[in-house]
């Protein structure tokens, strides 16, 4: 997992799902909270404002690119089960969940990365935060 290193799986935290470090916010929960604006970012940040924007943007790369499948079949053993996020369609696929109860998260995931990531990531360059902070 050294592509994304604010995710990690345990299977003793949070049901062995993809998480942020630290933390037992899956990473699908952050796709499912900031994309259809359950929760702004804005507010997202209130809630947890120890989560930096280097790990928000790192969960949401990870969700679409799916790379929780090659480190769940990389990490996973009898002893240390892990699984696919919560309401995510991957998961259905392992216990047979009905249609009505997923989502494709990568695909919520992708849109997130067109929009919000792109934002963020303009606004945490040097040239971003030398606009705000120039703004009245």
């Amino acid at each position: 997992m050294q592509e994304k290193p604010h995710i990690v799986l345990t299977h003793h935290t949070s049901f062995g799902q993809p998480r942020i470090v630290g933390h037992r916010l899956t990473v699908g929960e952050i796709v499912f909270l900031l994309h259809g604006g359950l929760q702004p970012l804005a507010d997202f940040q209130r809630t947890y404002p120890d989560i930096p924007v280097s790990h928000i943007i790192s969960a949401i790369r990870y969700c679409m690119a799916q790379q929780c499948r090659q480190d769940i079949a990389r990490w996973s053993s009898p002893k240390a089960t892990l699984q696919f996020c919560h309401s995510c369609t991957l998961r259905r696929e392992v216990e047979g969940m009905k249609q009505d109860d997923v989502r494709d998260l990568w695909v919520l995931a992708r849109t997130l990365n067109e929009n919000l990531v792109v934002t963020l990531t303009q606004e945490n360059t040097p040239a971003g935060n030398k606009k705000r902070s120039s703004e009245p």
